[in-house]
């Protein structure tokens, strides 16, 4: 039996900037955090010829192409693995919630299926992977953000180059540094779940419109790696870079935001925000609020208390959490 563990992702900056569309002739820049939120894939054989997939819902079938899980079904079809199978899929947070999860699921299961089979590992090579199974083999429309983002742990910028490949830069913060951000940030679910599918499809069909958009969110991508590569981090400054990026990226497509999603952003910065973002492609899922930690009561109450988390870092990426074979 392997066990894997993989973050979900927090998008801070260059949301956009990370469709090869785009970042083949501008070059892209993404600014994220892998945060202590799983997805988990366990992986065990079976002794008869059955495939048995456990998600929200049970699948059991003869042979992985009869699978109706589109992920699952590609990974286990591009190493061959056709039957006799065990699989269970448990996510800490509820898919369409702006946290990566599609990214965290592909990751995983990829990863679940190379240790498996006994493959090195190499995070480069699983993200890229990742990449491919949800963009090329199964055509979603899809930046390339959240593979890099769950698979490598903690801070990083991600550059996503000409040349398509993608360079990633740790952004290692001292402890006082990472304490600060995660006491001063917390995320507060909107109450709705969204499919990003439609929203991406709009966001790349308007890409050539919002040339001039992408560019600043690019630049504002690398404003907010610089701040958070200060001495000593200035949230409010990164608060208002955040703040920047959430008023640009929503106007890259209309189904990205509306006036119940602004109210709750305009509620939240009234009661204390320095700024803040939607997550994810938009129409749903978590805000990330950079406030005061002696403030965050408040704009919880204002909001109607609803359900949120706090912000911290992963510092493992997509790892192996339990090997049978390596266990006493």
């Amino acid at each position: 039996m392997i066990i894997t563990r993989t973050p979900y992702r927090v998008s801070l900056a260059g949301g956009g900037t990370d469709f090869p569309s785009y970042f083949q002739d501008h070059g892209g820049l993404v600014v994220s955090i892998a945060i202590r939120k799983y997805f988990y894939m366990c992986l065990t054989s079976r002794l008869d010829d059955n495939l048995r997939l456990a998600y929200f819902k049970t699948e059991f079938v003869r042979h992985a192409g009869e699978l109706k899980h589109e992920i699952a079904r590609a990974v286990f079809e591009s190493y061959g693995l056709s039957s006799g199978l065990e699989m269970s899929m448990v996510g800490e947070v509820p898919a369409g919630s702006g946290l990566g999860s599609s990214g965290a699921v592909a990751a995983g299961t990829l990863r679940a299926v190379r240790a498996f089979l006994k493959l090195e590992h190499d995070f480069a090579a699983l993200a890229r992977e990742a990449v491919e199974i949800e963009t090329e083999t199964l055509g979603k429309p899809s930046g390339w953000q959240d593979q890099y983002g769950v698979v490598y742990p903690g801070l990083k910028a991600v550059e996503f180059r000409t040349d398509k490949k993608a360079h990633v830069e740790p952004l290692v913060l001292s402890r006082e540094n990472q304490m600060l951000l995660e006491e001063n940030a917390v995320l507060v679910f909107t109450g709705r779940r969204r499919a990003s599918a439609p929203v991406l499809a709009q966001q790349a069909a308007n890409q050539r419109a919002n040339l001039s958009c992408l560019r600043l969110l690019r630049g504002i991508a690398l404003e907010v790696k610089k701040a958070l590569c200060a001495e000593r981090i200035d949230l409010r400054l990164l608060g208002e870079l955040l703040d920047e990026s959430w008023r640009a990226k929503r106007t890259l497509a209309d189904s990205i935001t509306d006036s119940s999603i602004d109210r709750m952003y305009e509620v939240g910065r009234r009661a204390g925000a320095w700024g803040g973002k939607l997550l994810g492609a938009g129409g749903g899922g978590f805000y990330l609020f950079l406030v005061a930690k002696e403030n965050q009561p408040k704009l919880l109450s204002s909001l109607g208390n609803p359900p949120w988390m706090p912000l911290t870092f992963d510092l493992n990426g997509c790892s192996i959490a339990y090997d049978a074979r390596q266990a006493g």
